[in-house]
């Protein structure tokens, strides 16, 4: 487990992520509104781990026909049994060289793909 965020030890998570991304082989899971939110806003970080390692982001959401939600972020705890569905986007791989404008512009896109996959999800459940 890597943890980190903007505020608190962003660097050293985005060097680990990396470490592990491009050397170990390993395909990292980013919650990407991050540890303080606000929820459901994209942040930069999995968007600049692609830029820096020229792999991919692939969104996926999930949702669970029965579960506990807690925490500020209405963090989802599948109860046991439960019917879960995944919804799993296109890759998205992201341009070296982007300025701030066009790296918004992309975040803005990110968070409503992100918001689709979770209907998509949401709607598959009976």
């Amino acid at each position: 487990m890597i943890r980190g965020s903007s505020t608190h030890t962003g660097a050293r998570a985005l060097r680990d992520f990396y470490q592990a991304l491009v050397h170990e082989g390993i395909s990292p899971v980013i919650a990407p509104d991050g540890p303080r939110g606000p929820p459901w806003k994209f942040k930069a970080g999995a968007l600049l781990l692609a830029q820096l390692s020229q792999r991919p982001v692939v969104p996926l959401s999930f949702c669970a026909s029965r579960a506990w939600k807690i925490g500020w972020d209405r963090f989802v705890i599948p109860k046991f049994g439960t019917r879960i569905v995944i919804a799993v986007g296109e890759p998205v791989y992201v341009a070296k060289g982007l300025d701030a404008a066009a790296l918004e512009r992309l975040q803005a896109d990110m968070e409503q793909r992100l918001q689709v996959l979770f209907e998509s999800a949401k709607a598959a459940l009976p």
